[in-house]
């Protein structure tokens, strides 16, 4: 993958959970970290789940949390042309 592209998504997926609910903000995570598929030169799917913990519980699981996201994006490294999506719900019990 382009170093370029992967630092857009990591930073693409790093600000979904500096942009998440402001009053939840302190109590969500990333923990199961990001993943991004089927990328092109325009393009591409970006997960993020919110979690309520960074790392796995005892029972090794990254526990869902409830909560609002959304992400920011650009073609520039610096993401001084960043565009952000509207706000989306997630479930804890979703994935």
């Amino acid at each position: 993958m382009n170093k370029s592209i992967t630092h857009q998504l990591t930073s693409i997926c790093l600000l979904a959970a500096l942009l998440a609910s402001p009053a939840t903000a302190a109590d969500l995570y990333i923990g199961g970290g990001a993943k991004a598929g089927e990328i092109t030169d325009r393009t591409a799917i970006v997960l993020a789940r919110l979690t309520s913990t960074q790392a796995q519980n005892a029972e090794g699981l990254i526990p869902g949390r409830d909560g609002q996201a959304r992400l920011r994006y650009g073609t520039e490294e610096s993401l001084l042309d960043a565009k952000t999506t509207l706000w989306e719900t997630a479930l804890a019990e979703a994935d």
